[in-house]
């Protein structure tokens, strides 16, 4: 049996891979710019209602900029590395600057 994208034509095709730019850039980019946030405020923790602040409006800068991304990478596939990346890495960073963020 065939996979449901290998049994659409090529318009619908092209539809459902801007559908799932479309999701991929706006679900993937809010997780990366609620990551940014955190990332940016456990940086600097003798200011943290600043770096928060800053954090906050610097996430939004980088949501366009992930949106931007993803919609002019060619593959699809490499859109969702970028995506899963992105997660991954400022996750891991969150992660690893909390024990430092709370001295």
């Amino acid at each position: 049996m065939k996979p449901v994208i290998s049994r659409l034509n090529d318009q619908q095709r092209y539809r459902f891979m801007v559908l799932l730019r479309i999701l991929l850039a706006s679900l993937g980019g809010f997780c990366i710019a609620n990551l940014t946030v955190p990332v940016v405020g456990l940086m600097f923790p003798e200011q943290l209602a600043l770096a928060v602040y800053a954090g906050l409006q610097l996430s939004f800068v980088v949501w366009l900029i992930f949106i931007l991304a993803i919609f002019s990478i060619k593959n699809a596939l490499h859109a969702f590395c970028l995506t899963l990346g992105c997660i991954a890495g400022l996750g891991l960073l969150a992660v690893l600057l909390k024990p430092w963020g709370t001295l």
